[in-house]
């Protein structure tokens, strides 16, 4: 791949004057390495880059600021990748108010300013996340003018160190309506498995994206519960759409199950029983989406039920 700055132009990305579709997938996030960065050592990094650029994929989409090992690995191997942003935000504030507000826009500030310090310029970057699915809940409690100001400020705070490199918010079907001005290029991660309801709601948020490209961040279906040749046959369809509904590409979700989350590793099972409970264990329906996408430092309370439990009523009435 050429060494150029991906430009979003109109309802399309490009880069060197060529059109640039976005085919990735996301890595990460992991535990933290000897140097506390949250990716695995050289050598596996080096391996992986170099099977997704074999597979044909040109990105790679991070949850938090890689290493300038990470960084020239990238390079070396023509990928992109897509830097989300990890700081203290809303998730981490269970009461809503100025100073709330204020520590969040500081910590969000802090980390774009602390990212451009080390990919400013870089071609191998294509852009910057400033955030990722804020729930529907959290951001009614804080308000929403309040979250949208925020990731607005912090996008800017990107774009005053580096007008050339693209920054966007990763957003959800539950929170869609969250309007982040400034940003390049609009983000969704969406699991739809059943394709004439993926059209439709692709269709959807091109409308929702007005006249900005629109990036899938993730899609997928768990090998672990429906199979690989289910896998498979769901991923073509769902790639399929993305180029039929006219978007700038996407990111499957997720190049490698090695990842972490809350300081926790996240455990697969051997058996289709231990894979079963697994899932259940770690789904929003058992534990919802709160801290423990965060490394905690100290016990904290969390805004949702560890392995919630409900009574039969429940599932007689809503099924499994």
């Amino acid at each position: 791949m050429r060494a150029c700055r991906v430009a979003a132009v109109g309802k399309h990305l490009r880069c060197d004057g060529a059109p640039f579709r976005v085919r990735g997938a996301t890595y990460g996030t992991f535990a933290p390495r000897f140097d506390g960065a949250r990716f695995p050592h050289h050598a596996q990094v080096d391996a992986d880059f170099g099977a997704m650029a074999a597979a044909g994929f040109n990105t790679a989409r991070t949850y938090t600021l890689p290493p300038p090992d990470v960084l020239d690995l990238a390079a070396e191997h023509g990928l992109k990748l897509l830097v989300g942003l990890d700081y203290h935000d809303w998730r981490m504030e269970p009461v809503p108010g100025r100073a709330a507000a204020r520590r969040i826009l500081d910590a969000g500030r802090a980390a774009a300013a602390a990212a451009m310090t080390e990919i400013a310029g870089r071609p191998e970057v294509l852009g910057i996340a400033v955030g990722n699915e804020v729930p529907g809940d959290i951001v009614r409690v804080h308000g929403i003018g309040s979250v949208e100001r925020t990731l607005s400020a912090i996008v800017a705070e990107v774009h005053s160190a580096d007008p050339e490199m693209l920054s966007c918010y990763v957003s959800f079907p539950t929170t869609e309506y969250v309007e982040v001005e400034g940003q390049d290029f609009v983000c969704f991660n969406v699991f739809l498995e059943q394709p004439e309801s993926l059209r439709r709601y692709l269709r959807h948020l091109q409308r929702v994206a007005g006249d900005k490209p629109l990036v899938l961040t993730e899609l997928g279906l768990a090998s672990a519960l429906h199979g690989e040749d289910a896998q498979a046959a769901s991923l073509r369809s769902q790639l399929r759409l993305v180029d039929e509904c006219g978007l700038a590409g996407a990111t499957i979700f997720s190049w490698t199950e090695a990842w972490n989350v809350g300081g926790t590793m996240v455990k697969t099972g051997e058996t289709r029983a231990a894979r079963a409970v697994s899932a259940a264990a770690t789904s929003p329906f058992g534990i919802g989406g709160g801290q423990r996408y965060h490394l905690a430092t100290e016990p904290v309370n969390l805004p949702h039920v560890w392995l919630g439990c409900w009574p039969r009523s429940v599932f007689e009435r809503v099924g499994l």
